[in-house]
This record gives structure tokens, sequence and C-alpha cells, in this order.
């Protein structure tokens, strides 16, 4: 019986260890059985968007939306302005790359991943222009 309990705690004990340090993102949850991907594909809407100085410019982007979509397409809306595209983790998936399909001077963004659950997504342009801007989106 004392056996049993032993190995028992060791396993509790191994679990545990191993679960510590499991969280992807800063913000992001703890665990999850979900894939990264699984978790971006949807239709996004800005919630609050901030600039590199700080300056809230929330009030400009309140028709901005972008919808990740599982064959790895894009669309962005904004005002009257629609940007089809394709998008990808990086290698880490620690970085959305966006890239615009035939649109001018709209260049490939990347977007560093900085929270990433179910209903909320929060990203930090680090490639592309505005660099720095947070961008925090909500289920549209």
């Amino acid at each position: 019986m004392k056996k049993t309990i032993g190995y028992l705690m060791t396993i509790a004990i191994i679990l545990a260890i191993s679960l510590v340090g499991c969280k992807k993102y800063e913000n992001g949850p703890s665990i999850s059985t979900a894939s990264i991907k699984s978790y971006v594909i949807n239709v996004w809407k800005a919630e609050k968007v901030t600039a590199s100085n700080g300056q809230d410019l929330t009030s400009s982007y309140t028709s901005y939306t972008i919808e990740f979509n599982k064959d790895k397409t894009f669309i962005e809306r904004w005002n009257t302005t629609t940007i089809p595209g394709s998008w990808d983790l990086d290698n880490d998936k620690n970085n959305i790359i966006t890239s615009p399909t035939d649109f001018g001077s709209y260049d490939v963004d990347t977007y560093l991943i900085l929270k990433l659950k179910s209903n909320e997504l929060w990203v930090r342009r680090v490639g592309g222009s505005p660099s720095g801007q947070e961008i925090h989106f909500i289920p549209n």
C-alpha cells in the first residue's frame, strides 16, 4: 500500500513539474488542449488599439475586423476597405504573418501574439506599418 501511495505521489509531482511553464504567451492560458491555429481562426474585431507611444487609437478602429479562415486566408475590413490575403503562424507559433493578395502598397505584416484565448487575441505589430501598435481583439 505504501508503495502505491509513493508511486502516485511521484506521478503527481512529475505532472505538476511538467505543467509549470506550459504557458505559451505572456497573457495567455496556462494550459490548453486546442491548437494555436484553432484559436486564431475567427472573425475578430478591434476592442482596443494603442500606438507604440501609448496613444489610444481605438476610436479610429471601431469598424476594423480581421477574419482568419481555416484555409489560411484572411479578410481585413476597415471602413470601406477590404483587404484579402493569406496568413500563417511562424515556426515558433509566436507570430501571425499576413500577406495581402494583390492589394497595391500593402505589405506583409507580422503580429507578435501577446494573448490568445477563444475570446481574446492581443497582438503587437512588429513587422509592417505602423510598427509597435498593439491591438486587442474580441470575437465579432
